[in-house]
């Protein structure tokens, strides 16, 4: 099983308008949207563990999110980019703004448990996956990515949930583990 930690976005408004932006690449190339009750911003991927560690996870979380000086908060989306790059489109996602406390969970969380990220954090919900993309349609999905005027609102975070994902034909099964109110 796979596992990774995350904020929910829970606010049906803040899916809604996330979906209207998707509705309008879903049919380019072959792209998946993220449906929208996973809608997540993953603060620490701990890709596959076996079930053995998730004790010391569960853990090593909750060890993690005490030492966390913050409140509720507010988190806004907007913003939208891709992974890696414009001219290899292979995630499409919306940024998240809330002045550096996502960071800061990340941060400690990091600090108290080993993951398999390598790359630099940039807090972000993926919206959509784009597994092969023609040239013509990949211009389009540039186009409304770089048109878009990205300001899907904002949320309230009240919480941190340790996940266990499962994948199938149909997409992933998320399951919470633990979650932390803060």
């Amino acid at each position: 099983m796979r596992y990774f930690i995350s904020i929910d976005v829970e606010d049906e408004g803040v899916k809604n308008s996330l979906m209207n932006f998707t509705g309008r690449i879903d049919n380019l190339g072959d792209t998946k949207v993220v449906d929208p009750q996973n809608l997540h911003l993953t603060l620490l991927y701990l890709g596959e563990r076996p079930k053995s560690e998730v004790p010391e996870i569960k853990d090593s979380f909750v060890d993690a999110m005490a030492d966390v000086d913050v409140g509720e908060f507010e988190c806004m989306l907007s913003d939208l980019g891709v992974f890696p790059h414009m001219n290899y489109i292979k995630t499409v996602w919306a940024g998240a703004e809330t002045d550096g406390k996502i960071r800061d969970i990340h941060m400690k969380l990091n600090e108290h448990i080993h993951s398999e990220n390598e790359h630099d954090f940039t807090p972000h919900v993926t919206l959509a996956r784009v597994k092969g993309i023609e040239p013509g349609e990949k211009q389009r999905m540039r186009e409304e990515i770089e048109s878009y005027p990205a300001d899907f609102g904002s949320f309230s975070v009240e919480n941190v949930r340790l996940k266990q994902s499962k994948l199938t034909p149909e997409g992933p099964i998320y399951r919470d583990l633990e979650v932390v109110e803060l």
